[in-house]
C-alpha cells in the first residue's frame, strides 16, 4: 500500500458522534487531533461532541449532564477533555457515570487534573463494565479549593439533566450513589469517551 508522504501532517478524524439538538435536528461532530497528540483510541465510543465549552464542578460537590446510551457499551476506560487545569497535586476530581436509580456505574477514582488537552484513566478498581441502554448521568465532582474546568456545559444538544448539582465527594471521589435530580430539559453539551 502507498501512503502519501503529504498526509502524515494532516489532521486525523478520529471519532464521529451525532446529538440531537433542540427542535429535533441533528447534529454531527468531528474530534479532530493532530498525529502524535494525545486522542480518542479508534473504536472508541465518543458520547456528545467538542462545543470548547468549559465545564467545572461544585467544590466538595458533583455536577451532572443527563446521556442517553442506546445501545449496550462496554469498556474499561474513561476519556474526557480538560480545558483548565489544577496545578495542585493535593486537589482531586472524579468522572464517572450514574445510572437512572442514582447508583454509580463506572469511575475514575480521585485523580489529579494537572494537564490541558484529552485524558482518559481506567475504571476505579480495574476491568471492565457494560452498561446497557438507557437513561445515565455523566457526573464530574471534585474536592479542590479551585477547581479544574472539563470539556462540556455550552452547546445545543437537548438533555434532561444540563449541569444540575449530584451528590457530595470524599476527597474529590464521587459517592456510590446519589439521588437523581428530577428531569429539566435544556440545552448543553458534554464530551465523553468510552473504550
Amino acid at each position: 500500500m502507498h501512503v502519501n508522504q503529504r498526509c502524515r501532517a494532516a489532521p486525523v478524524i478520529i471519532a464521529l458522534a451525532l446529538g440531537c439538538m433542540a427542535g429535533g435536528m441533528a447534529r454531527a461532530t468531528s474530534y479532530f487531533s493532530a498525529p502524535g497528540a494525545s486522542a480518542p483510541p479508534l473504536g472508541a465510543v465518543l458520547m456528545g461532541y467538542r462545543a470548547v465549552a468549559s465545564w467545572s464542578c461544585e467544590i466538595g460537590g458533583s455536577r451532572l449532564i443527563g446521556i442517553e446510551f442506546t445501545a449496550p457499551v462496554t469498556f474499561s476506560h474513561i476519556g474526557f477533555i480538560v480545558n483548565t487545569l489544577d496545578g495542585t497535586l493535593t486537589d482531586y476530581y472524579d468522572v464517572g457515570l450514574y445510572n437512572a436509580a442514582g447508583a454509580l456505574q463506572a469511575h475514575t477514582g480521585a485523580i489529579n487534573l494537572t494537564a490541558t488537552g484529552y485524558t482518559e484513566r481506567a475504571i476505579s478498581g480495574g476491568g471492565s463494565v457494560t452498561i446497557q441502554p438507557g437513561k445515565y448521568y455523566m457526573a464530574f465532582g471534585c474536592g479542590a479549593a479551585a477547581t479544574a474546568e472539563i470539556e462540556g456545559g455550552g452547546g445545543a444538544l437537548a438533555s434532561y439533566a444540563t449541569n444540575d448539582g449530584g451528590g457530595v465527594t470524599t476527597g474529590g471521589a464521587l459517592p456510590g450513589s446519589m439521588t437523581p435530580p428530577a428531569d429539566s430539559w435544556g440545552e448543553t453539551s458534554y464530551f465523553l469517551v468510552l473504550h
